[in-house]
């Protein structure tokens, strides 16, 4: 979903305060993080999804006034909050071969230029990253998405400043 750029500030009860993935979480410890929207970004060398979240009980993302959102998943989410949309960190066409026009045609980091927005993805979970190796070595299977059908849940609700969010967080759904 998309909010207006005035909800830059985020706090969470997950892992942080780094990006963490499903297998790249072991440094990410559980506990409640603030930071901004804009420091969410990782500026990779080939830009590419980045500032992942996971495990995550309860965020809020709000104005300089303490207005704002609490989102609180059933029981955990996962979650990235960026000044950008996923769009802006892909290059058309295939990376995985020579082109005589990737210069021009890939995406750079000095492309990546933020949005005047929040783009906040919410989910239950990623696959992991891999990359045990420097040949290709798949994902292991604990890490991938392997059912047909998964299921969660999460509730949205408006905040103010003097809302108590930890007892918010705890209201049953």
């Amino acid at each position: 979903m998309q909010l207006p750029e005035e909800f830059t500030n985020l706090k969470w009860m997950g892992r942080g305060p780094h990006e963490n993935y499903a297998d790249r979480k072991t440094s990410a410890y559980v506990g409640v993080y603030e930071s901004t929207v804009a420091d969410q970004y990782v500026p990779y060398i080939r830009p590419q999804e980045n500032g992942y979240k996971t495990d995550t009980r309860w965020l809020t993302l709000t104005d300089d006034s303490g207005n704002g959102i609490l989102f609180t998943g059933s029981p955990i989410i996962c979650f990235a909050a960026l000044n950008n949309i996923h769009d802006d960190f892909e290059s058309p066409g295939k990376l995985s071969q020579y082109r005589p026009d990737a210069k021009t045609a890939n995406t750079h980091t000095i492309d990546v230029k933020p949005r005047d927005l929040v783009n906040l993805n919410i989910d239950l979970g990623q696959m992991g990253v891999g990359g045990d190796d420097s040949w290709g070595a798949i994902i292991h299977p604990r890490y991938r998405l392997l059912e047909k059908k998964y299921e969660y849940s999460f509730r949205m609700r408006p905040i103010v400043k003097d809302d108590d969010v930890l007892k918010l967080a705890k209201e049953r759904f």
